[in-house]
Formats: structure tokens, sequence, C-alpha cells
């Protein structure tokens, strides 16, 4: 056996999309820090607001190079411009990238990494038994006679 030991990776985040819009887009992506989590989430409550202050716009270029170090791999592609119909020119994951998306991807993108990185695991299956049962469920239970001094 190697005497080394081998440390834990967690395992990548497969992104899913319920909107059919972004159906066929595949994102492998790596876990959000808590830190990183809770400024998505901040952001994402300004979705309505169309805040477009100084602050906010910092927020959101330092959140595409948070997501641009976060997504490992997709298939998001750009149309070619010299064949429209052909295979698409591959989109690089970087912030400026991403910044050059259109809005509602990026909040397809932002929310399902969210989604991904807090999703408890599904239930373990049902609980199997040890098989034996204690030794107090297998001493007899009979009715006590009546005490012999009242």
């Amino acid at each position: 056996m190697d005497e080394r030991l081998m440390g834990y990776k967690r395992p990548l985040l497969n992104l899913t999309f319920s909107d059919p819009e972004f159906e066929g887009l595949n994102i492998r992506a790596k876990r959000l820090s808590l830190g990183k989590l809770f400024d998505l989430m901040d952001l994402e409550s300004l979705r309505e607001a169309k805040d477009r202050s100084p602050e906010v716009r910092d927020a959101l270029k330092q959140m595409f190079r948070d997501l641009s170090q976060t997504i490992v791999w997709w298939n998001l592609e750009d149309p070619n411009p010299d064949d429209p119909d052909g295979p698409g020119i591959p989109v690089p994951i970087t912030p400026e990238a991403l910044e050059g998306q259109d809005f509602p991807l990026v909040m397809a993108v932002m929310t399902a990494i969210r989604e991904a990185t807090t999703a408890v695991a599904a239930p373990l299956g049902p609980s199997s038994s040890s098989g034996d049962q204690p030794l107090e469920a297998s001493l007899p239970m009979d009715e006590l006679s009546p005490s012999p001094t009242s």
C-alpha cells in the first residue's frame, strides 16, 4: 500500500437549467465558498432593482471574475459570423466573456451555481435492519403471578 495519504477533492458540480432556452447548455463548476455565495445572493436580490450605481457595477465585475474562476468547463458557443448555421466559436471562460453575455444567461448561470452549491444530498435509501434483535427482545414476557403477600 502507498504510504502517502490521498487528499479529498470535492467533486465538480454539473449545473442544470430549468429554462428550456438553455437546454443543451452544459457547465461544470466548483462550489462557491460561503463568502462568494453570500455575495452572489446579494447580487441576485438586485435583479429587479436595476441599480446601476458604481458600487453595484464593481460588485458585478467582481462576480464575473469569481464566476470565471468557478466555472471549470462549458460548451457555450457564439455563432460564427462567417457561417451562422455552422459550428460555433467556443466562448472562453473569462470575466470579459461573461460580461459580454446577455442578462438572462448570466442570471441563469448564477442561479444554477447557487442552487447546486446549496443543494442537500438526496436521502439515503430505507435503513436496513442489523439482522439480530437485542437480547431483551428475545426474553419471554409472561404475565407475573400475583404477589403471595398482599
